[in-house]
């Protein structure tokens, strides 16, 4: 498949919406770029942003500002997060939460310690419900500009790394009802995207509910032919078992060549799309690895060293890469523990299928 022309329709502006949020960390790190790009926004203020509690330095205190909807403007400063000006402050509370996370917790790493993994995932869920905060606030005043579009498409891309399902329906919706049909210089294709390997990871090699997504969405967006015959080469190759034309279609790099180029990624922490990207092809890439297993299991009683090469192919591991090899060890050792395998006595590097 030829690459994709930079410039194409719905390629990512090179411009950074986020450099307000970008130039400093937690609480003070806002530029007055930031008041000068919501001056003139419905509900911002003169004099300052309405609302919002001050600790005794005159910094905002947002650790534990009041949602929108939970407050319903009775409770004190429930209804400070529908000022655009403190909505961008906000922003750049959680960017310094994301920024200090990634430094802790770098993108596609995962540990087995049981006490850290159980911390990432409160981490994690703080700042999906800090996002889930701010999305509201951006809703209950209508807000439709590149801020709108940044917060939302940072939501979904969070929520897919993250692997967390229970806002997503709702934040793809309003991103691409409510927000990217009205602004011809977002990224509306990677969202497309996005949302259908969602679907794909969501219901396998079934189908349906991708079918069902790629419905709704082409009634916004109109994709070229190369991306088209991508992902549904992709889902065909899935559904079909054929191993090694999915292996090429579900590597990153492919994905790459099709989707529109993205301006460089922030100094601090990951491209969230190209991560999400990745997180997604490799959930379809394990599905098709267990399909792959099972009938395998089926087939043979024992396998070998000498097995290795075709083995590593039909999971889809690259055994000529260190990586590949180390991971396909790791993959076979959770089968041991799962009960699937188990070593061959006095046989060194040979398995047997234990059958169910």
């Amino acid at each position: 498949m030829p690459p994709r022309d930079s410039h194409a329709r719905g390629s990512a502006p090179s411009a950074g919406i986020g450099e307000p949020w970008r130039r400093g960390r937690g609480t003070t790190g806002v530029s007055a770029s930031a008041n000068a790009m919501n001056r003139n926004h419905p509900g911002s203020h003169r004099g300052g942003s309405r609302g919002t509690s001050s600790n005794a330095h005159g910094r905002r205190d947002f650790e534990y500002i009041a949602s929108v909807s939970r407050s319903s403007g009775l409770d004190k400063d429930g209804d400070a997060l529908k000022d655009p000006v403190v909505q961008v402050e906000y922003r750049a509370f959680i960017q310094g939460k994301l920024d200090t996370y990634w430094e802790r917790f770098p993108v596609g790493q995962r540990g087995s310690d049981t006490e850290i993994e159980n911390h990432r995932k409160e981490v994690e869920g703080n700042i999906l419900i800090q996002l889930r905060k701010l999305r509201e606030g951006i809703s209950a005043t209508k807000r439709a500009d590149e801020f709108a579009v940044e917060v939302y498409e940072t939501s979904l891309y969070l929520s897919l790394i993250f692997r967390s399902t229970a806002n997503l329906a709702s934040i793809y919706s309003h991103l691409l009802h409510c927000l990217l049909v009205r602004s011809a210089n977002t990224p509306i294709i990677w969202t497309y995207v996005l949302v259908q390997l969602r679907a794909l990871v969501d219901r396998g090699a079934s189908q349906k509910h991708f079918y069902q997504a790629r419905t709704e969405l082409l009634k916004d967006c109109k994709p070229d032919d190369a991306l088209e015959s991508w992902i549904l080469g992709l889902a065909h190759s899935l559904h079909r078992n054929e191993g090694s034309r999915f292996e090429v279609l579900s590597r990153t790099r492919t994905a790459l060549e099709v989707l529109p180029q993205r301006p460089p990624p922030p100094d601090s922490g990951p491209d969230l799309a190209v991560a999400a990207l990745e997180g997604l092809l490799n959930d379809l890439r394990e599905h098709a690895r267990r399909s792959a297993w099972a009938v395998f299991r089926k087939s043979y009683r024992e396998f070998g060293p000498s097995s290795r090469p075709w083995i590593g192919r039909l999971l889809l591991f690259d055994i000529d890469l260190p990586a590949g090899s180390d991971a396909l060890d790791a993959w076979l050792s959770q089968c041991e523990k799962q009960g699937e395998i188990a070593p061959k006595a006095a046989v060194e590097g040979h398995w047997l299928i234990v059958k169910r």
